[in-house]
């Protein structure tokens, strides 16, 4: 698809819109409203000004991309609007209207051509793309703002290309990384957080209760409470930990996490406050009179007023005591798109005097993170994604994988396909921009009373797109209650690899069924999600990731399922998923695998080969506690008489041999 924007249009506050064509070589003149230029740079960078010639108050710019030529086989990616928003593939029709933020992704199966178009920065104007059956088009919200006289106003930058979808998302998570200083966390969190076994019900004795079961499971370096520790509700506006729940404090907590290797985090929801709080009256100065619905049933949540200098002050002195006297350093920022952006009438917008809503939002943001130090982790929640880009450390990479029991409510399995396949999709964010939560790791075989009462092959496939994100692994579960195998399914991710899967097709419908990791040219991952009702067989052909003449492995199972170029599987459990390690053989002898975790051990062995050809397997220091007397590694040996007396071969491959040896 070789499309271009061809129309800016200006729309005034006073109702009036200007309207011209357009090409990328020349200003564009808009009556006497403004003018517009849209330069490229030489990555492919394209930055819009709008200039003002005189004082004039605009309601929104907007920069279209008309559309033509497309099949009726054409389908789109909606990026959705927030972290915690769905993502989908989504059929392309005469009857299709959508928004979202960030970008957005075109292909025609049947002409195989490809349209994408992105924003890479967000650090002024609320912006969101929109589609219908004429056109794509960026919006940019003015706020009906008045630009004075002789003023250029930077827009926010994007990219656009017809090149492949993957090519597409790896040019434009390395820009926006570029663009925004982005500081994606290294180390990925491993541990346990409170909010889906316990929600508000914490105390003291719980979390200590955490702490020592987390330090007896090695590679874990997280325990975060989330809501419910602190006094007044979920948006409280002054955040004081419950003298009830914690009559000695947090810092005792803390204190314990740190003694015991671990991180001690908490959950905050700090630029929204309920007329319920028992600050509200003392913080009325601070907060806008805009009403914002949070969750079913809130009806008196207000936002913080960005315009109030007092109001930054205080978002200092919030953070300083969570981090200095409360001892906290992991810290999970919740409900921030609230801040911006209504849950009523129709999502209209929050608005401030002083500037643009997004700008004032990254300023809070700035705040938060001068108050807390580079030290310490900031997660995204409920937030737009770009805005926080070059702020926070990590991000939310899907909706919640619980939402509570209701009738109006989706199904706990509707929530996890739905989860599962965002997870995926939002893979290319992970260790460019961000780092990415995929929500936590409810895998419980009992009933709570929440809705949650997944059978095990559906805990399983949960689990799998959990070690798919690339990103962080926290338990959400009482552990104490877990039966064994499910226990396994959360130590079996431990150490996490750090390399997010992909989607084989990025434009399956109606959800993707295939992904997988890329580790290097001859190591992979794959796995298949059958998200049906009855059993179900699935082939995949390893050449489509270029895996063929592979090794193949069941990571759930630690089992040998030979070497080829294809996979059968046969009955694939309803709602569950399968995972395999697909390992190809060197020319000399070397290591393949262990049956050390799900990820069969690559993340965690080394191997040195010597001139003779002699190869030493050893894992890695930082790894050894992991090791189990019963731990086995696979090793390659293409020369039969090499292989040792000790070495019982489990079945030839091809001109050599794959063996298994026990530590």
């Amino acid at each position: 698809m070789k499309i271009y924007p061809e129309i800016v249009k200006i729309y005034s506050t006073d109702g009036r819109v200007a309207e011209k064509n357009f090409d990328l070589s020349r200003e564009i003149g808009l009556d006497d409203l403004a003018s517009l230029r849209i330069t490229e740079d030489e990555t492919g960078v394209f930055y819009p000004e709008l200039y003002a010639a005189r004082d004039i108050s605009l309601k929104y710019v907007e920069i279209i991309f008309p559309l033509s030529d497309y099949s009726d086989e054409t389908y789109y990616y909606n990026a959705a609007l927030s972290t915690n928003d769905v993502t989908s593939v989504l059929k392309f029709s005469p009857e299709t209207r959508d928004s979202m933020k960030d970008l957005i992704l075109l292909k025609d199966k049947k002409s195989d051509e490809n349209f994408s178009l992105g924003l890479v920065t967000a650090h002024r104007f609320y912006t969101v793309i929109n589609i219908n059956p004429e056109y794509v088009s960026i919006l940019y919200d003015m706020e009906d703002k008045t630009v004075k006289r002789d003023t250029t106003l930077a827009l926010e930058r994007f990219i656009f290309g017809d090149e492949g979808e993957y090519s597409f998302l790896e040019r434009y998570s390395a820009t926006a990384a570029r663009l925004n200083d982005a500081r994606p966390l290294v180390d990925l969190p491993v541990g346990w957080c409170s909010w889906s076994c316990y929600y508000g019900d914490v105390n003291s004795e719980k979390i200590e209760r955490v702490i020592s079961q987390m330090a007896g499971i090695p590679g874990t370096d997280l325990v975060q409470i989330d809501d419910g520790w602190q006094k007044n509700g979920s948006f409280c506006g002054e955040w004081y930990y419950d003298e009830t729940k914690f009559p000695q404090g947090l810092k005792p907590l803390a204190d314990l996490a740190e003694k015991n290797g671990k991180t001690f985090g908490l959950w905050l929801s700090p630029l929204i406050i309920t007329e319920s709080s028992e600050h509200y009256e003392s913080l009325k100065r601070m907060i806008k009179t805009d009403v914002v619905t949070l969750r079913p049933g809130d009806t008196n949540a207000h936002p913080f007023d960005f315009d109030n200098e007092e109001f930054y002050a205080h978002l200092k002195k919030t953070f300083k005591r969570m981090r200095y006297e409360y001892g906290a350093k992991y810290f999970k920022l919740d409900f921030l798109m609230s801040s911006v952006r209504r849950y009523v009438d129709d999502c209209t917008p929050v608005r401030f005097e002083s500037d643009y809503r997004c700008a004032l939002l990254r300023k809070a943001f700035t705040a938060i993170r001068e108050a807390v130090g580079d030290d310490a982790v900031l997660l995204s929640c409920g937030a737009p994604m770009l805005e926080c880009a070059g702020i926070f450390d990590a991000q939310r990479a899907s909706c919640d994988i619980i939402w509570g029991k209701g009738k109006h409510l989706p199904s706990y399995w509707q929530i996890m396909q739905n989860t599962a396949k965002t997870v995926l999709y939002r893979s290319f964010y992970n260790k460019t921009v961000f780092l990415n939560d995929p929500d936590g790791l409810v895998i419980r075989d009992y009933d709570r009373g929440d809705g949650f009462d997944c059978k095990y092959s559906e805990a399983r496939l949960w689990a799998t797109a959990v070690a798919f994100s690339g990103g962080s692994v926290l338990l959400n579960e009482e552990f104490e209650n877990l039966s064994p195998a499910r226990k396994e399914l959360f130590t079996q991710l431990i150490p996490p690899l750090g390399i997010a899967g992909k989607v084989v097709d990025m434009f399956e419908y109606p959800q993707p069924t295939r992904a997988y990791v890329k580790v290097d040219d001859n190591t992979a991952f794959l796995a298949l999600f059958n998200y049906s009702d009855k059993l179900a067989d699935m082939d995949f052909d390893l050449s489509e990731i270029d895996m063929e003449g592979s090794f193949i492995f069941k990571c759930w199972e630690k089992q040998y399922a030979g070497y080829g170029c294809e996979i059968h599987e046969e009955n694939i459990s309803p709602h569950g998923a399968v995972m395999y390690l697909l390992k190809k053989p060197c020319d000399r002898p070397g290591f393949v695998c262990s049956d050390i975790n799900v990820f069969m051990g690559v993340n965690m062995f080394e191997e040195n080969c010597d001139d003779n050809g002699n190869t030493a397997v050893g894992i890695k220091e930082r790894y050894k506690k992991f090791l189990k007397p019963t731990t086995k590694i696979y090793m390659y040996y293409p020369d039969k008489s090499a292989i040792p007396d000790d070495v019982r071969i489990i079945e030839s491959v091809k001109d050599g041999a794959l063996t298994e040896k026990q530590l």
